[in-house]
């Protein structure tokens, strides 16, 4: 509907466009050469009422273009987000969170498509018809010079965009690249400052800076030498084709009046060409972006069909192997291993031999490994993932917390659990001794900013206590927790986990006597493989 309602518009403003001319004659025809007032003032307040409906057309077209572009914006950044999220863990493994924002934020310079200038295009496209009819029913001559010179007009205009199209192109991935080095130095701050390094990281961003700026200035002087180019040719064309009607009117085969209205016609002849140029300029961003949000948008989405888990009775890897594609050798090799119901397994092993993981391969994060990993007896590779995390608590190494508040970090574990069960579960970890010093209604900041790394570490137990899972993950779960927090959690884990499948990663003992077996890793990484695996 507002498509129609904006090409109604378009055509509506193009018409009246048309007419001004005419009307700006019959001003000098009708009242100044026959010296009558009357049509003088009928005609000029004609004119007013014309341009004070064409600045309210515009102005709605300008209120719908806004409009659409927002909505299509907002729609193609969901779908991009929605997307991304999706992706599978190997699509993260190589691209920095910085670097995504940034791809998706590209989004935004769609929005030049739907600006005025666009719509003007149209609208004066369609008026330079109607000044062709016009030019032609008065002097054919006129009519040939205006279209010999269109051919000069648009290759002038088109000459620069293949240059500003690359620049535009080479702009967004900069800028990229920028936002993601100065998102990684405030993320490693105190590093930072701690080995006095600001000035060097300083100096490394800044180059980065201005070479962005230098591409900036670079486009703008190919776009205004185009634009100038351009302007100089239509003016010196124009200024022929009046003296051409001058000269018509010395010859009688032209009237004085014809000079008003055909001199008009004539700059709504080149106006859309001119705008053509400024239009394909305009949407040189808009174009160089959606070739790039293409490439996240067009990716295929891992879909979430396969076989529903009821409940995790047993987990099986029969000779399961697996290298990361940034990798140069597999991180896994031939790993046979059994659990069932009730068993507690600790996965030994050093930095970057695989502990970890195992755990992504037991989520369903990567799918490309050699060898079977079965879930009840069924490959995991035909389960609906979905579900299968449905199963899984983790109480993961490196925490994630939102900003919000400590309460709603902990639900966000279960965003089904009713209210009363919420705060029965918090009751039975105060009671034990786990987030005794916590105030729920703490606001967190910056992913735990405001709190120590033992108060972080209760808050993802709590969040993992919130749902009934099949299987655990504890993944250095305590190693931050102070004594008394270690007491509770081994308390809360013989009384309440006794039933589950449990997996610890370690480098201490303090949970052996939870432990029933034990697995042993081998590291088959270089020493910079086990640097990547560890940043994972």
């Amino acid at each position: 509907m507002t498509i129609f309602l904006l090409g109604f518009i378009t055509f509506l403003i193009a018409g009246i466009t048309n007419a001004i001319p005419i009307l700006s004659q019959k001003v000098f025809d009708e009242g100044i050469l026959k010296g009558n007032i009357n049509s003088i003032i009928l005609f000029t307040a004609v004119l007013i009422i014309i341009y004070f409906s064409r600045g309210i057309l515009n102005y709605i077209s300008d209120f719908l273009l806004a409009k659409t572009s927002s909505k299509v914006i907002a729609d193609i950044k969901t779908d991009m987000i929605h997307k991304t999220l999706n992706m599978p863990m190997s699509f993260f493994d190589s691209k920095s969170t910085a670097y995504i924002l940034s791809r998706i934020n590209e989004a935004n310079s769609l929005s030049s498509i739907f600006t005025p200038t666009v719509f003007s295009f149209f609208s004066t496209s369609i008026s330079m018809i109607g000044a062709l009819i016009f030019i032609f029913s008065k002097s054919i001559l006129i009519f040939i010079i205006c279209i010999l010179f269109m051919p000069l007009v648009y290759i002038i205009s088109n000459s620069s965009l293949s240059v500003i199209n690359k620049y535009s192109k080479e702009m967004f991935e900069t800028n990229a690249k920028t936002n993601n080095k100065i998102h990684s130095t405030f993320e490693g701050i105190v590093t930072l400052k701690q080995l006095n390094q600001e000035k060097n990281v300083n100096k490394s961003i800044s180059k980065e800076v201005f070479s962005l700026a230098e591409k900036t200035v670079y486009q703008s002087k190919t776009i205004s030498k185009s634009s100038q180019l351009l302007n100089v040719t239509i003016l010196i064309i124009q200024t022929l084709i009046i003296g051409t009607i001058a000269y018509l009117i010395t010859q009688g085969r032209l009237q004085v009046g014809d000079y008003v209205s055909l001199t008009q016609y004539v700059g709504m002849v080149y106006a859309p060409i001119t705008m053509f140029q400024g239009f394909k300029i305009t949407i040189q961003p808009a174009l160089a972006a959606m070739s790039r949000l293409n490439s996240l948008i067009g990716k295929t989405v891992p879909d979430n069909k396969g076989i529903k888990v009821n409940k995790i009775e047993s987990i099986s890897l029969e000779n399961v192997s697996f290298k990361y594609e940034t990798a140069h050798k597999e991180i896994l090799k031939n790993v046979n291993l059994d659990l069932n119901t009730g068993e507690k397994l600790a996965l030994i092993g050093s930095n970057g031999s695989g502990k970890t993981t195992i755990v992504k391969l037991l989520l369903g994060f990567y799918q490309t490994y050699l060898g079977n990993i079965f879930i009840n007896g069924t490959e995991l590779k035909k389960i609906n993932i979905k579900d299968l995390r449905d199963r899984i608590g983790i109480i993961p190494q490196n925490i994630y917390l939102f900003e919000d508040t400590i309460a709603n970090n902990i639900k966000i574990g279960n965003t089904m659990i009713k209210e009363s069960e919420f705060r029965q579960k918090i009751d039975l970890l105060k009671t034990n001794g786990i987030l005794t010093d916590l105030d729920l209604n703490k606001k967190i900041i910056e992913n735990g900013k405001n709190l120590s790394k033992g108060q972080i570490q209760q808050i993802a137990f709590a969040r993992a206590f919130m749902k009934e899972f099949d299987v655990l993950i504890f993944d250095e779960a305590i190693s931050n927790m102070d004594q008394k927090a270690r007491q509770a959690f081994k308390k809360i884990l013989s009384k309440e986990f006794s039933n589950k499948i449990c997996i610890f990663i370690s480098h201490d003992n303090e949970l052996s006597s939870f432990i029933n077996k034990e697995f042993v890793l081998a590291s088959n990484l270089n020493q910079e493989d086990k640097k990547e695996e560890r940043s994972r």
